[in-house]
C-alpha cells in the first residue's frame, strides 16, 4: 500500500505546486504583488502534468525523461513562488479535511479487500488490462504493440503514472492505484474553492460529496479515471474561461489586474484543453469545444454583467483567443497524428463485447447523475435492484430539487459557468444517447456528475438555503450513501494467479502463446511475450484463434487443446492452461516447461500430426459409440485412440444446493459419485475471498485462492487430490472465506460465483487400438 498511498501524495503535492506556479504567472504575480493560493491550482497543476508527461514520455528515455522534467518542473515552480503567494496556511487548515476524507472514502475498495490491486476485475470492468498494457508500453516502447498503442490511444495519464513508476521504482499497478485515488481529492479540492461563499463545515461537507458523486464513485470503483479525470479538467476550464472572459472584454473584472500578457492569461486555459485531448484524444477536444462554445454563448447572449460589454469587446478578446488557440496547438502538436488514428480506433468499439452496451445490462437512467442511486451497481435499473423501485426514484425527486435551487444560486452568486457548463455536458450526453451507444452515453453521464453534485451542495447549503435545512440534510445522507455503495461493493483483483503467471512470463518472453484459459488480464500477465491468442475472447490485446465448434455450445465453453484444430497448435511453440480437470492431454509433442498450483505451460518439441477428436463439444472426450454408423467408421480405420478408462464426473452449475452463489454465513453443496481410484477435485468459479472446499467423505479439506480473472464460462482450476477405496456418493461443500474487521464492520459484498465441480481420474489413460475404442471415452484418435 505504501506505493500506491506515496503516488497520491507526489500527484497531489505536484499538481498544487505546479499549478499555482502557472497561475500566478498567468495572474502576473511577483514579490511586491502577491497573488492568494487558488483553489483552481490542482486542476490546472494535474492538466499540465499531463501533457509534460505525454510529450516527455515519447522522447528517448521515456518514463525517465518524463520523470526528469516533471520532477524540475516541480523544484522550479516551488523556488519561483517563494514570496509570490500567500494564504497557504488558511487553504492547507481546509485542504487537509478534504483530502483525508475523500481520500479515506476512494480507499474503501483497498481497505475492504485488505490489499492494493486492480479496480473493477472480473465482475464490473477490465478496461485497467489495457491501461496497464499500454503503459508498460510507455515505459518500455519495444516488442509487442498493443492495439491501443497502434490506434492512436491518449497516453497522459498512462505517461503521468510511468513517470513516477520509472522514477520511483515503484509497480504500475500501485501506481495506477495511486493515481484513481488522486482524482477524488483533486476534485475536492476544486470544489472547495467554487463553494467559498460558505462556512468551513459545509464548505468542506459539499466539497467531499463533490470528490466522489455516485457516479464519480462508481466509475473510480471499476478503476475507470478517465471520465472523473476529464470531469475535472472541463469544470477548471468553464471556470478560468469565464473569468477570462471578464478580463478578456474589460468588463470590470479585470481591474487591478496589471497588463500581463495575453499569452500569460491564457496559459493556463489552454493547458486544461490540452490535457482534455491527451486524456480524451478527440472527443476531449469536442467536450472542450462544448463546453467552451456554451460558456461564451451564455456571457455574450444571456449573462447581464455590470457594465456590459462594450462595443469592441470582440477585439479585445480577440489576443486571447488565438493566443490560447496557439498554445493549444503547440501542446497537442505531438497527438495530431494519433488523434488520426484515434479517430479510427475499432477497439474503442463495445460490439467487442457482443453489444453497444459494453459492460452495461443496460442502458443506464440519467437520473443517477443526481447523485442519489441506492444501489452499488450503477449498471443496475432502478426495477431489478432488490429495493422498491419508488426509491430510486424519491431519491431522484430529491437530487432534482437539490439541483434547482443549486441552478437558483449559481445565478444568485454570479456562478454561471457552472450551469454553463452542466448545460453543454447534457447537450453532448443527449447526441450520445441519440446517435450513439448507451456504452458511451453512460460515460457522459459520468462526465456530468461531478457538475451536478457541485451545483446541488451550493444550492442546499448556501446561506439563503437555510430553510431547506431538511431537504439538505436527506439529499446529503442520500447522496452520501449511494456513493458509499458504489465503493463498498468494488472489487479488487486478488494476487495469486498473477504470482504464477509470472514463473510463466519469464519462460515465454519473445514467443507466441496459446492460451487456453479466461483471464482478460493474461496479455498484461504475459507482458513481453509476442503474442497472446486465447480461444474464448474479449480480451484486450489477445488474438482470437478458429475454433473447432460452436463457441457456448453445450452450455459452456471448451477450454482445452482439442478447442482448436490441430493445425493450429502447430502455429504455437508454447501452449498455457490451468492444472485444473479434466482437460484433453495435450499431443505426445508437447512437454511440460513450467507447472504450479495455477497453471502448465506446455512446449511443442515437433508438428502435431492428424489428431482427431469425437463430436464432444465442451467436454475433454466423448464415449465411441459404434452401433452407429458413425461410430463404427471411426472403429474401423487404422490408428490409435487415447482412452479414459474411468469417466470424468462433471456436474453442472445448477447442481449446487441452496445456491451457486455461497458466502461466509451459506455455503453450498454438491455430490460427487465417484468410483474407487485417486482423483482430482476441481472448480470452475469466481470470488472475492479464498474458498474452503470440504467433504468429510472424501478427507478433503483444501482452502482455493480468490480468483477475479473473469466472470461467466471460464476454466477449471484444482483443488486437491483424493483417494477413494469404495463407490462413493460425497457431498462437497464450499464456503467463503471471511473479509477482514473492515469489510465485516461495513457488510461488504462478499460471495463466490460457483460453476461447474469436477473430479478427474488420474493414472488412467491409455493409447489402444481404435477397433477396441468402442464404448470407452475417447480423449482423442490419430489417423493412420
Amino acid at each position: 500500500m505504501i506505493a500506491a498511498y506515496a503516488s497520491l501524495l507526489i500527484i497531489l503535492g505536484a499538481s498544487a505546486t505546479i499549478g499555482q506556479a502557472l497561475l500566478t504567472l498567468a495572474a502576473g504575480g511577483t514579490s511586491s504583488n502577491r497573488t492568494r493560493v487558488s483553489w483552481m491550482a490542482p486542476a490546472v497543476g494535474i492538466g499540465l502534468l499531463l501533457v509534460l508527461a505525454g510529450v516527455a514520455a515519447r522522447l528517448p528515455g521515456e518514463g525517465i525523461t518524463s520523470a526528469l522534467v516533471i520532477l524540475l518542473l516541480l523544484v522550479a515552480s516551488a523556488w519561483w513562488l517563494r514570496g509570490r503567494v500567500e494564504g497557504v496556511g488558511e487553504a492547507l487548515r481546509l485542504a487537509i479535511g478534504v483530502v483525508l476524507i475523500s481520500t479515506l472514502a476512494a480507499s474503501l475498495p483497498f481497505l475492504i479487500a485488505g490489499r492494493v490491486g486492480i479496480l473493477g476485475a472480473g465482475l464490473i470492468n477490465d478496461d485497467m488490462a489495457s491501461h496497464l498494457l499500454i503503459a508498460d508500453y510507455v515505459a518500455h516502447p519495444e516488442g509487442y504493440v498493443p492495439t491501443f498503442i497502434r490506434g492512436g490511444y491518449p497516453i497522459g495519464p498512462h505517461a503521468v503514472v510511468v513517470s513516477i513508476s520509472e522514477g520511483l521504482g515503484f509497480d504500475l499497478v500501485d501506481v495506477f492505484a495511486g493515481f484513481t485515488l488522486a482524482l477524488a481529492p483533486l476534485t475536492g479540492l476544486l470544489a472547495l474553492g467554487l463553494l467559498s461563499d460558505l462556512g468551513p463545515l459545509r464548505r468542506i461537507t459539499g466539497a467531499c460529496l463533490v470528490s466522489l458523486s455516485y457516479l464519480g464513485a462508481s466509475f473510480l470503483a471499476q478503476g475507470a479515471f478517465k471520465e472523473p479525470l476529464q470531469a475535472l479538467l472541463l469544470m477548471a476550464f468553464a471556470v478560468l474561461l469565464a473569468a477570462l472572459l471578464g478580463m478578456a472584454t474589460g468588463s470590470g473584472e479585470a481591474r487591478g489586474l496589471g497588463g500581463v500578457h495575453p499569452i500569460k492569461r491564457v496559459l493556463p486555459l489552454a493547458i486544461l484543453a490540452a490535457a482534455a485531448v491527451f486524456n480524451y484524444s478527440l472527443p476531449g477536444l469536442l467536450w472542450i469545444a462544448a463546453v467552451g462554445g456554451v460558456v461564451v454563448a451564455a456571457r455574450v447572449l444571456v449573462v447581464k454583467p455590470r457594465p456590459e460589454l462594450p462595443p469592441d469587446w470582440r477585439r479585445r478578446a480577440a489576443p486571447y483567443l488565438f493566443g490560447a488557440l496557439g498554445v493549444l496547438v503547440l501542446a497537442t502538436a505531438q497527438e495530431w497524428s494519433r488523434i488520426a488514428d484515434f479517430a479510427r480506433l475499432e477497439a474503442l468499439n463495445p460490439d467487442r463485447f457482443g453489444s453497444d452496451l459494453g459492460n452495461l445490462k443496460q442502458a443506464i437512467s440519467p437520473l443517477e447523475a443526481l447523485g442519489v442511486w441506492p444501489t452499488g451497481d450503477y449498471r443496475t435499473a432502478a426495477d431489478a435492484a432488490g429495493v422498491p423501485a419508488i426509491a430510486f426514484y424519491l431519491g431522484a425527486l430529491v437530487g432534482l430539487g437539490a439541483l434547482a435551487l443549486g441552478l437558483i444560486e449559481s445565478r444568485r452568486r454570479a456562478l454561471w459557468a457552472l450551469p454553463a457548463a452542466l448545460l453543454a455536458i447534457g447537450l453532448v450526453w443527449g447526441v450520445t444517447a441519440l446517435f450513439s451507444t448507451p456504452y458511451i452515453a453512460a460515460k457522459a453521464l459520468a462526465i456530468a456528475a461531478p457538475v451536478v453534485m457541485l451545483l446541488a451542495v451550493r444550492g442546499l447549503l448556501s446561506p439563503s438555503g437555510v430553510r431547506w435545512t431538511a431537504l439538505a440534510t436527506g439529499f446529503i445522507l442520500l447522496a452520501g450513501l449511494s456513493s458509499f455503495l458504489a465503493l463498498r461493493q468494488a472489487p479488487v483483483r486478488p494476487d495469486a494467479h498473477s504470482e504464477d503467471l509470472a514463473e510463466v512470463r519469464e519462460v515465454v518472453e519473445g514467443e507466441e502463446v496459446l492460451f487456453l484459459g479466461r483471464d482478460n488480464f493474461i496479455a498484461w500477465e504475459l507482458r513481453g511475450s509476442d503474442e497472446i491468442t486465447g480461444v474464448v475472447t474479449n480480451f484486450y490485446s489477445v488474438a482470437d484463434a478458429r475454433s473447432r465448434f460452436q463457441k457456448g455450445e453445450g452450455g459452456g465453453e471448451k477450454f482445452d487443446v482439442d478447442a482448436v484444430f490441430p493445425q493450429t497448435l502447430d502455429d504455437f511453440t508454447y501452449i498455457l492452461s490451468t492444472t485444473g480437470g479434466p482437460r484433453s492431454s495435450p499431443p505426445p509433442r508437447f512437454e511440460p516447461v513450467v507447472e504450479n498450483d495455477s497453471y502448465i505451460l506446455w512446449e511443442r518439441t515437433g508438428l502435431v500430426g492428424r489428431r482427431k477428436t469425437l463430436d464432444e463439444g465442451v467436454f475433454p472426450g466423448a464415449v465411441l459409440d459404434c452401433s452407429t454408423a458413425a461410430g463404427r467408421k471411426v472403429a474401423a480405420g487404422r490408428g490409435t485412440a487415447q482412452v479414459w478408462n474411468i469417466e470424468p464426473v462433471i456436474e453442472g452449475e445448477e447442481g449446487w444446493a441452496p445456491t451457486a452463489n455461497p458466502t461466509p454465513a451459506q455455503p453450498a453443496s454438491m455430490e460427487l459419485k465417484l468410483e474407487p481410484g485417486r482423483w482430482l477435485i476441481s472448480l470452475a468459479y469466481d470470488s472475492r475471498s479464498p474458498l474452503r472446499v470440504t467433504s468429510p467423505e472424501l478427507g478433503l479439506d483444501e482452502e482455493v485462492d480468490a480468483n477475479l480473472d473473469f466472470r461467466g464460462p471460464s476454466p477449471f482450476f484444482p483443488v486437491g487430490e483424493v483417494e477413494v477405496s469404495a463407490p462413493t456418493t460425497a457431498t462437497v461443500e464450499v464456503q467463503v472465506d471471511e473479509l477482514g474487521l473492515i469489510g465485516r464492520a461495513l457488510r461488504a459484498p462478499n460471495e463466490a460465483h460457483l460453476r461447474s465441480l469436477s473430479a478427474t481420474p488420474l493414472g488412467v489413460i491409455e493409447r489402444i487400438q481404435r477397433r477396441q475404442a468402442c464404448d470407452r471415452y475417447v480423449d482423442w484418435y490419430r489417423v493412420g
